[in-house]
């Protein structure tokens, strides 16, 4: 949290706006829910999301709803950018990319047990989008239409964060580190080893497999 006040406030004094994609999850709502408290100008901060399960915000899985829950409405934020806004995922993500900036200053990104990130799961295409900033995805599990950032777009943010919490995430997170280049098998990798720059929040849980 402290990382994160002090990156917006150097952004927005030097760009005048902190442009930051949230994520869903357990661990980032522990770190929504102290930013609420954080002295950071939010009328000058822009929330996007890195992905996003196509169902409505007021839905339990909703990552905006969480977002809104634990942080935006408690800071009285003005510009926020839902990634579900039309009537298929499809029609979302072309809306969504028309919203993004030409960079993120900041995107943060979880890692699942089986190497995800964001909406780009093993096997799946969207792990080798290249042109599109936002594309409509499936998931093996869970809600299955979803709508998330593409690598080439998130690699294209000044800052990529990784918050990773929990033994379970442990071999996954040795993939991503120094497994072989595999995508395909840990999507994470196509962010975490192209990235402009990449940060890893990690627990010690989650630092046993290395």
């Amino acid at each position: 949290a402290r990382r994160f006040v002090a990156l917006a406030r150097e952004a927005i004094a030097a760009r005048g706006v902190f442009r930051v994609a949230l994520s869903g999850g357990s661990t980032p709502q522990a770190l929504y829910e102290v930013l609420a408290g954080a002295a950071i100008d939010w009328s000058s901060v822009e929330f996007f999301w890195s992905d996003e399960r196509f169902v409505p915000a007021a839905d339990a899985q909703s990552n905006e709803g969480m977002a809104r829950r634990a942080l935006l409405e408690r800071v009285g934020v003005r510009h926020v950018f839902p990634m579900v806004a039309a009537a298929t995922p499809e029609a979302c993500a072309v809306r969504y990319e028309q919203l993004l900036p030409e960079a993120l200053d900041l995107v943060l990104l979880g890692l699942g047990e089986d190497g995800h990130t964001a909406s780009l799961f093993p096997g799946e295409p969207a792990v080798h989008e290249r042109a599109r900033k936002a594309i409509a995805a499936r998931a093996p599990v869970g809600v299955a239409d979803r709508i998330t950032l593409s690598p080439a777009y998130i690699n294209s943010a000044r800052l990529v964060w990784f918050l990773v919490s929990g033994a379970g995430k442990a071999q996954a997170l040795a993939r991503v580190l120094h497994g072989p280049e595999d995508p395909d098998a840990t999507p994470a990798q196509a962010v975490a080893r192209h990235a402009r720059a990449v940060e890893f929040f990690v627990d010690a849980a989650a630092l046993s497999g290395l």
